[in-house]
């Protein structure tokens, strides 16, 4: 691939190759280096590779921005085993530059095939986003009146800015997560369409043929002397993308009940303590917290609320206590103790 400075993709061209890695760098190996420590002997030139991907990881995103595609600013939880597979601590992923860097790059090399597969005609599976529905942009819209009048959102234009205009505060993690929850899920299509997201109607997986099966049939459809690939027609196409839909959707739904499940072994036994956390939801019978550091959820029942009568105000998304005034709101940071671990 050639890329422009401002990031446009200017040229492609699809090779049948082999990797051989020179060295294999860990997450924070790279990380360290992007932050200035010095590279191991007689690895300068790698170091230095590593900066330049940086600079052009920098130049991509910007390029990505311009067309509006989003870039949320999401936590997602680690579960930390032991050797016997048993969890011992529960936080969040670090969302540094040597992570965006490979998503950068992907991003890239996903867009570059799908135009090869558009150029060329050959039908296979596109990765798709379709814009949310209009009832769910205005419940929204109404969410950010709220809790972010400042940045004035109207529609989906103003979603990119918003994202940018949120990054680094503390509600931010409850806008993106109402955000992300306003959006259509992504699904597998015959058909080329829009990536709501990534702005980008070039759109497909292709970078992980070995563990992801849409992968593999555009590395088939693309490169066709591979060794018995099945030749697939637009009505075959059609049902794949469904199927792989569904069972990419199953599969996420068992890994969040499974995270779900060893995360609250891993809180049970802290029954007792006391954590901070950001308030996510509110409804007539109490509000749910995302606890700081881990993003387990749990329900303040509103039974627990002492010295007050708290009443639902839809119109603030908060919890209002009729005699003194206080109140609960989606974004308040709060302290909770654990009363009960119930899976």
């Amino acid at each position: 691939m050639e890329v422009a400075p401002d990031g446009e993709l200017l040229s492609y061209e699809p090779e049948s190759a082999v990797i051989r890695s020179a060295r294999r760098y860990a997450y924070e190996e790279a990380q360290a280096i992007l932050e200035g420590a010095p590279p191991d002997e007689g690895e300068e030139s790698l170091a230095e590779m590593i900066l330049e991907m940086d600079a052009l990881r920098e130049v991509l995103l910007e390029r990505r921005l311009r067309r509006g595609s989003l870039d949320l600013d999401l936590r997602e939880q680690e579960i930390v085993l032991d050797h016997q597979g048993e969890v011992i601590d529960v936080t969040t992923r670090p969302r540094d530059r040597a992570n965006n860097l490979i998503e950068e790059f992907m991003l890239l090399a996903n867009e570059a095939m799908a135009r090869v597969a558009t150029d060329r005609e050959v039908p296979v599976l596109r990765r798709t986003h379709a814009v949310p529905a209009p009832d769910d942009v205005y419940d929204f819209v109404k969410f950010c009146s709220v809790l972010a009048p400042e940045v004035r959102v109207k529609g989906i234009d103003d979603f990119p800015r918003l994202a940018k205009a949120i990054q680094g505060k503390p509600i931010a993690p409850v806008l993106s997560f109402a955000l992300l929850r306003t959006l259509t899920r992504a699904e597998y299509s015959e058909v080329k369409s829009i990536h709501f997201a990534l702005q980008n109607d070039e759109y497909l997986h292709f970078t992980s043929p070995i563990r992801r099966y849409p992968d593999l049939q555009v590395h088939r459809a693309l490169f066709p002397e591979t060794p018995d690939a099945p030749k697939v027609g637009v009505g075959e196409l059609f049902r794949m993308a469904q199927h792989c839909t569904a069972t990419e959707q199953n599969a996420e739904a068992a890994e969040r009940e499974m995270r779900k499940m060893r995360a609250l072994s891993w809180l049970a036994p802290q029954e007792g303590e006391r954590f901070s956390g950001i308030i996510v939801a509110v409804f007539d019978y109490g509000f749910f917290v995302r606890l700081d550091g881990n993003l387990i959820e749990g329900m303040v029942h509103l039974s627990s609320l002492r010295g007050d009568y708290f009443e639902l105000d839809e119109s603030q998304f908060a919890l209002r206590g009729k005699r003194r005034g206080n109140q609960y709101r989606v974004g308040d940071e709060v302290q909770v103790e654990v009363k009960l671990v119930d899976a």
